[in-house]
C-alpha cells in the first residue's frame, strides 16, 4: 500500500487502462455492471460520509470513466457497420494505407469521403481485383459492398489489429474503380508522405538490394520493399520487430537525440521544446503507423509534462500518457504497438538512464581512460538491449512464438542494428554530399549485411514454439505483476528488481519451451474458405502441403501464406492444383515468389483447353526450378495416392465439360491413426460421385462439407454412414443443404470457415 501512495495517480491510470481492456472485450451487459457498481458504491460511501480518500479519487473514478467511454465508443464506432453492413453503395474515398498489392487482388485502408452523396468520416479495408498504380491520397469513387470485420471472408487479416487502427468495417469493390484525379493534401499525413518518398529515393541511390530495403525499413518503417525469405530468416531468431520502425526503435532514437541535444547546453524548456518537434517529424516521417503513432504521444506528452511542472515523475507521466490515448482512442487498447513503446519506453526510464548516470559517475571517480572508454562502448548497449529484454514478453504475446535463441540473437544483432540507427540518419541527412554520404553508407552497407547473412545461417539451426495461453497464462500473469510493482514503487535501488524480472522471464521462457516442445503435434490439417473457395493445408513433421480447390485463387495463396507463417514453416514441400483455371497461373507465382516450393501436382487434363492452362503451369515450373509430378483424380478406383511423409492424400474429381468450370472434388486425407474427407458441393451429384461417397461414409472418416462447386440436391442414401460420425460444415449456407438429410446419429459442427484437424 505504501507504494501505492507514493504514486497514486500512476496506480489509478494502470486500473484505467485495465478496466478499459475488460470493456473492450466484454459485452455490453458487463460495461453497464461495472459502471452501475461503481457508481452506487461511490454513492453509499457519499451517503454514510466515509472519506476514504484513495477509493473516492483513484479507484472509483477510473472505473467509471472506462466504462463510460466503452459504452460511447461501442455506440459511435458501430453506427457505421449498422448503417453500411450488407449493402452496396457509391462511394468516394481516398487510399491512406497499402496493406497488400498484386496485379490480380489489393487491400487498402482507405477514408471514406462519401456514402450514397452524403459526408462521412470513416476507414475501412477496401479489397479489389487489381491495383492501383499510385495510390497514396488519390481521389477515387466505386461502387462497393460493406461488410463487418467478423463477417470477413478474409481470415488471414488480424481482426484485432483492424481494429487497433480504428478499422470496424470491410468494403469490397463490386464496379468498376474511377480516378477523380485529384490528391487529397490531408495535412500534414500527405506532406510526411512526401518527405518519406524523397528519403526512400536517396536509400535506393546509395544502398541497393536487400540491404538497402532493410534501412529503408529500419529507419523509414517501409517495411514492404523486404523479401520474405530475410522476413521469415528474422522471425525464427525472434527478432521480427527489428524490421520496422517500432516503439523500442523509436524510443532507442529519440532518447539518443535527447542525450545530443543537451550537448548543446540549451535550458531545458527549449530542451523539451526542440524534442517535442523532432519526435512530431519522426513519426510524421515514418507514416504514423500505430505503433509510431502511439510512441510519438507518449514521448511528446512526457516532455510536455516538464514544461508544465518543474518536479516531474516520469514514471507517472509515463502511464498518464497511455492512459490519454486510451482515453481519446480506447480501440488503442489492442494496439500491441503502444505496449511496445510503453515497456521499452519504461526500461529506458528505469534502468537504462539511471545505469548510464551510475556508469558516468563511477568513470569521473575513477578517471581511468580505460573505464572511460569501457563506458562509452557499453552506454550505447545499455540503450539499445534494455528496451529489447523489457518488450520481450509483448513480443512474445503478440507474435504468439517463442524463437529459443531469441535472447542470444537480440545480444548479437544489438550492436549492428544500432550502427544502423546512428549512421542511416546522418546518410540520409548528408545526402547532399555525395562523398561523405557514401563514406557513411559503407558503414552501413557492412552492417546491414552482417545482419542480413547471419540471420540466413542462424535461421536453418533456431527451432520457434508456439505459445499455448492456457498453460502459461499465470507466467505472464506474474510477469505483468511484477513490472506493476517496480512501476509504482519509488525506491532510489530500482536496479535491484531488474533481476527478479529477468529471472521471471528465463521462467516463462523454459516453461512455454518445454510445453511446447513436449506436446507438438507433428500431423495436422487446417481446413479453411475463403469467398473464391477452399483450401487444405497438411503439415508433417514441420513439412508443409497445400490441396488448392479453388482454381489457386489469389485470397487461397493468401490463406496458404497465413497458416505457413502461423506454424513457423517457411517452405512449401508440394501445392496440389486439384482444377486448372485461368486465374491460377499469376496466384502461384506470387505464392512462389515468397515461399520455397519443391514439387507441383498436377492432374491430368480432361478437356482440350486445359493444355493451355497446362502449359502456363509447366513453364512457371520450370522458370522457378519447381518439380512436377502428375496424378489421375477422375478413375474411381486407382491408386494414384499422394504420400506426404505419413499421410496419405486422395484426391477424386468429376469429369467437367468446359475450361473454367468448377471441378467438383473429394479430397481424403488419412494418417495411421485419423481419416477426414473433403467434399466439395454437387460431388454426389452423378453415379461416379456416389459412388466414391458411398464408399467413404461407410468407412471411419469424419467429413468437411465445403461450399466450393455448383449446388445440388443430395441424395438421402449419400448420407447413410456408421454411427457417431462427425461432419463439419463451412458455414450456416452450407449446413442449410444438407440439413434435411442429415440422420439423428451424426454429429454436425459449423466451423465457420476454418477448422484445425489433429491427425495423430
Amino acid at each position: 500500500m505504501t507504494a501505492l501512495k507514493q504514486r497514486p495517480f500512476a496506480f489509478s491510470c494502470c486500473l484505467f487502462l485495465l478496466s478499459s481492456f475488460l470493456c473492450f472485450i466484454s459485452g455490453l451487459t458487463f460495461k453497464i455492471i461495472l459502471l452501475s457498481s461503481a457508481v452506487i458504491t461511490a454513492t453509499i460511501l457519499l451517503l454514510i460520509k466515509r472519506k476514504i480518500k484513495f477509493l473516492l479519487l483513484f479507484i472509483i473514478p477510473p472505473i467509471i470513466l472506462s466504462s463510460v467511454i466503452s459504452i460511447i465508443h461501442l455506440t459511435i464506432n458501430y453506427q457505421n457497420v449498422q448503417s453500411y453492413c450488407d449493402k452496396e453503395c457509391d462511394t468516394v474515398f481516398f487510399v491512406i494505407d497499402e496493406e497488400y498489392v498484386s496485379e490480380t487482388f489489393s487491400t487498402y485502408t482507405v477514408q471514406f469521403q462519401k456514402v450514397n452523396q452524403q459526408k462521412v468520416n470513416f476507414k475501412a479495408s477496401l479489397t479489389f481485383g487489381g491495383k492501383l498504380n499510385d495510390p497514396y491520397y488519390s481521389s477515387y469513387s466505386a461502387k462497393v459492398l460493406f461488410s463487418s470485420q467478423k463477417d470477413s471472408q478474409a481470415i488471414y487479416l488480424n481482426n484485432s489489429y483492424s481494429t487497433s487502427k480504428g478499422i470496424f468495417i470491410n468494403a469490397e469493390i463490386i464496379d468498376e474503380i474511377t480516378d477523380n484525379e485529384k490528391t487529397i493534401k490531408q495535412f500534414p499525413a500527405f506532406y510526411f508522405y512526401k518527405i518519406n518518398d524523397a528519403l526512400a529515393k536517396q536509400f535506393k541511390k546509395y544502398m541497393s538490394g536487400e540491404a538497402g530495403a532493410l534501412c529503408d525499413a529500419l529507419i523509414l518503417g517501409n517495411l514492404d520493399k523486404m523479401s520474405q525469405k530475410a522476413m521469415n530468416d528474422f522471425r525464427a531468431l525472434g527478432l521480427l520487430h527489428m524490421l520496422a520502425v517500432s516503439g523500442t526503435h523509436f524510443s532507442i532514437l529519440i532518447v539518443s537525440l535527447d542525450k545530443l541535444v543537451s550537448k548543446l547546453n540549451i535550458n531545458k524548456k527549449k530542451k523539451y521544446f526542440v524534442m517535442i518537434v523532432l519526435t512530431f517529424t519522426y513519426a510524421g516521417i515514418t507514416g504514423f503507423s500505430p505503433a509510431v503513432k502511439r510512441a510519438a504521444i507518449m514521448l511528446i506528452l512526457y516532455y510536455a509534462s516538464f514544461l508544465i511542472a518543474k518536479n516531474n515523475d516520469s514514471i507517472t507521466s509515463l502511464c498518464a500518457s497511455v492512459a490519454l490515448i486510451c482515453f481519446i482512442s480506447p480501440h488503442a487498447i489492442l494496439d500491441i504497438g503502444m505496449w511496445l513503446s510503453f515497456f521499452s519506453t519504461y526500461g529506458l526510464l528505469e534502468v537504462a538512464i539511471p545505469l548510464d548516470e551510475k556508469l558516468k559517475e563511477y568513470t569521473e571517480e575513477k578517471n581511468i581512460f580505460i573505464s572511460k572508454l569501457f563506458t562509452l562502448l557499453i552506454i550505447p548497449l545499455v540503450y539499445g538491449i534494455v528496451p529489447i529484454i523489457f518488450s520481450l514478453p509483448i513480443m512474445w504475446i503478440a507474435f504468439k512464438e517463442i524463437a529459443i535463441i531469441s535472447p542470444i540473437s537480440n545480444l548479437v544483432f544489438n550492436l549492428p542494428l544500432l550502427v544502423l540507427m546512428y549512421t542511416c540518419p546522418f546518410m540520409l541527412l548528408l545526402s547532399f554530399i555525395p562523398p561523405v554520404a557514401k563514406a557513411i553508407t559503407f558503414v552501413s552497407q557492412i552492417s546491414a549485411n552482417f545482419m542480413l547473412n547471419l540471420a540466413d545461417i542462424w535461421a536453418d539451426y533456431s527451432p520457434v514454439v508456439n505459445i499455448n495461453y492456457k498453460y502459461t497464462v499465470f507466467i505472464i500473469i506474474f510477469l505483468i505483476l511484477s513490472l506493476l510493482i517496480i512501476s509504482l514503487t519509488n525506491t532510489k535501488k530500482k536496479y535491484l528488481y531488474f533481476i527478479p524480472f529477468i529471472i521471471s522471464i528465463i521462467i516463462f521462457s523454459v516453461c512455454v519451451c518445454i510445453y511446447n516442445i513436449y506436446n507438438k503435434d507433428t500431423q495436422k490439417a487446417i481446413y479453411s474458405s475463403s469467398y473464391y473457395g477452399d483450401s487444405i493445408l497438411i503439415i508433417s513433421d514441420g513439412k508443409a502441403m497445400m490441396c488448392d480447390i479453388s482454381g489457386c485463387a489469389y485470397p487461397n495463396t493468401k490463406l496458404c501464406e497465413y497458416f505457413l507463417d502461423e506454424n513457423h514453416v517457411n517452405e512449401l514441400d508440394a501445392y496440389v492444383i486439384t482444377d486448372y483455371h485461368a486465374r491460377g497461373n499469376n496466384s502461384l507465382e506470387r505464392l512462389s515468389d515468397s515461399i520455397i516450393i519443391k514439387t507441383i501436382y498436377m492432374p491430368v487434363c480432361v478437356i482440350v483447353d486445359d493444355r493451355i492452362l497446362e502449359r502456363k503451369f509447366l513453364d512457371l515450373a520450370e522458370r522457378r526450378n519447381i518439380d512436377v509430378v502428375r496424378y489421375d483424380p477422375y478413375k474411381a478406383y486407382n491408386n494414384d495416392l499422394i504420400d506426404f511423409y505419413g499421410i496419405s492424400v486422395d484426391i477424386k474429381a468429376t469429369a467437367k465439360n468446359t475450361v473454367n468450370s468448377p471441378n467438383t472434388v473429394c479430397v481424403t486425407i488419412s494418417s495411421n491413426n485419423k481419416s477426414y474427407s473433403y467434399i466439395s458441393q454437387g460431388f454426389d451429384s452423378t453415379a461416379y460421385g456416389k459412388g466414391i461417397l458411398t464408399r467413404l461414409y461407410n468407412s471411419e472418416n469424419n467429413f468437411i462439407f465445403g461450399k466450393y462447386g455448383k449446388e445440388s440436391e443430395p441424395s438421402i442414401l449419400s448420407l447413410n454412414f456408421l454411427d457417431g460420425k462427425n461432419l463439419y460444415f463451412e458455414s450456416d449456407d452450407v449446413y442449410n443443404t444438407y440439413k434435411q438429410v442429415i440422420p439423428e446419429k451424426a454429429h454436425s459442427y459449423i466451423v465457420n470457415d476454418y477448422v484445425d484437424f489433429k491427425l495423430n
